[in-house]
């Protein structure tokens, strides 16, 4: 089984799986997204992983 919680390489603190709202801006446009990934608790790090990376269609 595979854990809920990594450690944070930069502070230490808990990673926890999840998915956050993303804005890419470019060249005076805005694209707002939902990112997946491993999200630091303490400073709001985040790890990408695997198909964290797909694009999905919007």
């Amino acid at each position: 089984m595979k854990s809920a919680t990594m450690e944070c390489p930069v502070c230490g603190g808990n990673l926890t799986r999840g998915e956050r709202e993303e804005i890419c801006e470019y060249k005076g446009g805005k694209v707002t997204y939902m990112q997946p990934g491993w999200w630091c608790g303490s400073c709001d790090e985040a790890i990408l992983k695997g198909d964290d990376n797909t694009v999905s269609p919007s």
